[in-house]
Order: C-alpha cells, then structure tokens, then sequence
C-alpha cells in the first residue's frame, strides 16, 4: 500500500466503510488527518459507496432523556442486545436543558432538538462531529435534510407564523415567502431524494430542497375511495412509501418516477410503528423512543464543512 500513488491511495479507502475506516486512523497521521478532516475525502466515501448500494443504515432512537441513543443496523434483530450500539452525544451538548427529539436525517447528519430550548443541533453519529444552531424562542422545526443541486443541508422551521430555512453552507437563517400556504405540519418531515414529506389526510405535502417550494403528492388512486384506518410515510430503500392500513391489511406503496406503485400487501399481524422497510423486503419497526427515531446512512460527512462562523440570527 505504502507503495502505490497517494491519489491510488485514497481511491481504494474511499471505497471502504465508514466503521472500517475509523478503524484505520491509527495507521499513520495521513490516513487520520485524511479521515477526520478532509471534507472532500468524505463526500468522495460517500459518493463511491452509495454508487455502489453499500452504504451502512441503521435505526437510531432516543433512549434516554439524558441526551443517549440506541443505533441498530438494518435487517438486524431489534432484540435487546442484538447488534444494538449505544451512542452518546458529544460534551458539552449533552447537558442542554431538554429531553432530545430527532427532527431529521440525511446523508449521515442527523438533527436534533432539546425540547424546551432555543437551538437545535447538526450531529454525525459516526464521527461525533457537531454543530449548535441558535434559534429564537417559540421557533417550530418541521425538517432537515439534503439539498442534491446545492450541495448543502438544510433546516425548515417556523416561526411567528413565518417559514423560515437555515442553510449550512451560508451558516444562516433566512425567511421563505409563505404563499398561502396553510397546512399544519404537526410532525417532522421524512426526507428523500432531495425534499422534505409530511402525511396529511388523504394527501402527501413536499417540501423542495432545493427550489424551496412547496407541493402535493396525491395519493394512490386504488385508495382514494377506501375507507382507512391509518396512513403514515417511511422509507423503502430510501425511497417515500406510502403504508396503508384498511382492515386487517396493510398496502405497501412506493414513490418513484413521480408515480405509485404497489409493493405487496402486508397480512395480520400488522407490525408497529413500521419505519423502514429494506430492499429485500424487511419491514423494520422502530421501539418506542422519547424523541422519535430516523433511519441513518453512516458517513465521514462533518457538520463543520462548511463555513464555521458563529451562525447569524435573523
């Protein structure tokens, strides 16, 4: 290895694994610094094996009010003990006054909130990396995700009846036109391919990353007229799914295309709190948690790749 060409070199490490990298930081002080900082190294990792489908998922819930999780891999048992990691947040965020609640995740950034308190954070599990975001009181996060033609992460919230959207690349806060638009966004978003999802009745709102606009995802038309006994979004192989009870079955819907289709049909027993669903088939159901849960693609990607000023309030 010490042989080869330092651009060969990090061509054959940015197609391992994050954990298996981590792992090799103690090499020699290139491949750590080459690992821990280089922001380009880590897109690069993330681009080789998500063109690859080999990036690493895994469930993550809160498990305590005092600021633990609990990381599972997909398609693993959620039996306590089997495959489960517990992951602390990084001192000194842990002690923010608030139990924590997910607000989101995306190519392997998380978002989190201490409840009760103004400001939320950008945190990567694997890394430990983190960023503190000031927010004013009485502000509303709805979601957090991936914008794919800007190359940056973004947070949607309101506040005083106002949307607002905080950028990582610019490291502030800015006001969105509302646009009439009236919706209740009771719950955080569910992100894929670049836009933000929430399940209303009967409708599914979106909310584009990079356009910052929102729009309506009609529902299946085989659906429109059945009575249901719930609807709820989650994930199928990183794509919106669309799960239907009506009763004693449960249909299975994917959004790709711009267009529905039917997966299969989910017979009793009905799993619950059903939150990912992988792409053999595996419906992955989420335990119950304080602050809700999220399916993470593990990365290098550093909160802090961008610019590292103190964020501005608007």
């Amino acid at each position: 290895m010490a042989a080869l060409p330092e651009e060969l070199r990090e061509e054959i490490l940015s197609r391992l694994p994050v954990r298996s990298l981590l792992r090799l930081k103690i090499v020699c002080k290139k491949w750590y610094s080459l690992i821990s900082t280089n922001d380009e190294f880590a897109k690069l990792q993330f681009k080789q094996l998500s063109a690859a489908n080999n990036l690493t998922s895994t469930i993550i819930h809160v498990e305590k009010r005092h600021w633990s999780f609990q990381s599972r891999d997909c398609d693993e048992s959620p039996n306590l003990g089997l495959g489960t990691r517990i992951l602390n947040f990084p001192n000194p965020f842990q002690y923010e006054i608030g139990c924590p609640c997910i607000v989101g995740s995306a190519r392997g950034l998380i978002c989190v909130a201490p409840k009760g308190c103004a400001c939320c954070y950008i945190w990567n599990p694997c890394t430990c990396d983190c960023k503190r975001i000031q927010l004013k009181h009485g502000f509303r996060l709805h979601g957090f995700g991936y914008d794919l033609c800007g190359d940056d992460y973004k947070i949607l919230g309101n506040w005083d009846s106002k949307f607002l959207i905080f950028s990582l690349k610019t490291n502030s806060w800015r006001m969105l036109e509302n646009k009439g638009f009236s919706y209740n966004l009771a719950t955080s978003a569910l992100y894929s391919n670049g836009a933000l999802h929430w399940c209303l009745y009967r409708k599914i709102m979106a909310f584009d990353l990079s356009d910052e606009m929102f729009f309506e995802i009609g529902m299946p038309e085989e659906i429109i007229d059945v009575e249901c006994s719930r609807q709820l979004l989650l994930l199928f192989d990183f794509q919106i799914c669309l799960c239907v009870s009506h009763g004693r079955k449960m249909d299975v819907w994917v959004w790709k295309t711009k267009s529905w289709t039917k997966l299969f049909q989910i017979l009793p027993p009905i799993p619950r709190n059903p939150l990912y669903i992988s792409s053999i088939g595996n419906v992955e159901c989420a335990p119950f948690g304080i602050g809700g849960e999220c399916v993470h693609t593990e990365s290098l990607i550093s909160p802090n790749c961008f610019d590292n000023e103190k964020n501005k309030l608007i």
